[in-house]
C-alpha cells in the first residue's frame, strides 16, 4: 500500500505562529485588564451612589437622628455624617470602637440590602455619607434649604472614593474611583480614631463644606 505524504508545519512556520500569538497577547492583555478594571470602578461607583441615594431617601422620610433629634431640623451651614462599615467583626476592639463599628455596620445594612461591598474581591468597605445643609436662591429670588450629599467609601486595599474631588454624589464619575491610595477620613478600618475626628470632614476633607459644623448621625 502506498503511503500518503503528510506534510506538517516547518520549524519556521511554527515560530511565525508563536510570534504572532505573542504579539496578539501583548496587545490584548492590557486591553482586557483595562476593561476589567473599568468594570470594577463602574460597579464601585454604582454602590457608592446607592449608599448616597439611600441616605437621601432616609432624610426625606425623616429617618436620620442626630443625638436623638431629627436631621431635618439642622440649620444651614451644618452637616450630618453617616458612618458606614460592611464588616461586623469587633474582636479586639475597645468598647467605644466596637460600638462605633456596630453602628456603622447597622447603617450600611439599613441603607443597602446586605451591605454593598467592594467590587475588588467583595472586600468590606468603610466610609461616610455626608449631607451638607445650605441655602440657595430660587429663580424668583426666594431662599430655599437644600442638602448636598458627599461620599467617602474605601475598602481595605485603598480602592475607592476619597472626598478630595469635592464633588457631590450625583456629580461623581468613574474617574473619581481610585484603584490605589483612596483615603478614609475621620477613622481607620479598626475604628480606633476618636468620634470627634468627624469634624475633620468639614474642615479639611471636603472643600465645598469647609467650615461647616459636622455632626455624626445614624439611621433610625
Amino acid at each position: 500500500m502506498k503511503m500518503k505524504n503528510r506534510k506538517g508545519f516547518t520549524l519556521i512556520e511554527l515560530l511565525a505562529v508563536i510570534t504572532i500569538l505573542g504579539i496578539l497577547m501583548i496587545v490584548a492583555i492590557p486591553a482586557v485588564s483595562r476593561t476589567i478594571e473599568n468594570s470594577r470602578r463602574n460597579t464601585f461607583l454604582s454602590t457608592a451612589k446607592e449608599y448616597a441615594n439611600s441616605v437621601k431617601t432616609k432624610y426625606a422620610a425623616d429617618e436620620i437622628r442626630c443625638n436623638g433629634k431629627s436631621a431635618t431640623i439642622k440649620p444651614n451651614n451644618t452637616a450630618f455624617a453617616i458612618r458606614l462599615s460592611t464588616e461586623e467583626t469587633v474582636t479586639g476592639l475597645s468598647t467605644d470602637a466596637a460600638k462605633a463599628k456596630k453602628t456603622a455596620y447597622n447603617n450600611a445594612k439599613e441603607l443597602v440590602n446586605q451591605g454593598g461591598v467592594s467590587s475588588w474581591g467583595n472586600a468590606d468597605v468603610y466610609g461616610w455619607v455626608v449631607g451638607a445643609i445650605t441655602e440657595e436662591s430660587g429663580n424668583d429670588g426666594s431662599k430655599r434649604q437644600v442638602v448636598k450629599y458627599y461620599i467617602n467609601l474605601v475598602d481595605g486595599s485603598n480602592h475607592g472614593i476619597s472626598f478630595d474631588a469635592a464633588k457631590t454624589s450625583d456629580e461623581l464619575e468613574r474617574a473619581e474611583v481610585l484603584t490605589a491610595d483612596a483615603k478614609l477620613y475621620g477613622m481607620d478600618t479598626n475604628f480606633d480614631a476618636s468620634n470627634t475626628a468627624v469634624a475633620a470632614i468639614g474642615s479639611a476633607s471636603v472643600p465645598a463644606i469647609s467650615g461647616y459644623t459636622v455632626e455624626e448621625c445614624n439611621i433610625g
